[in-house]
């Protein structure tokens, strides 16, 4: 179990090659909703294929929480 959990850790995640863009209109627009991330993923990539749930748990679990902008906007969702 404990080398699952550590095989995990190291994985790489779909959206992990768009934080710094996803970073990036984060800081640019605080109200942004992880469904607008979601769209403009798909207008910019569309063939990468992306559920906006799987967006949502991305930025909430991989975005940096020590991140100031990140806090603000996850007080406002």
């Amino acid at each position: 179990m404990a080398l699952w959990l550590a095989s995990t850790e190291r994985r790489t995640r779909k959206l992990d090659k768009y934080k710094n863009e996803i970073l990036s209109w984060l800081k640019e627009h605080l109200d942004l909703s992880t469904a607008q991330i979601a769209d403009w993923l798909d207008e910019r990539y569309p063939d990468f294929k992306v559920g906006e749930s799987t967006v949502r748990r991305y930025v909430v679990a991989h975005v940096n929480d020590s991140c100031v902008i990140f806090n603000v906007w996850r007080e406002l969702w």
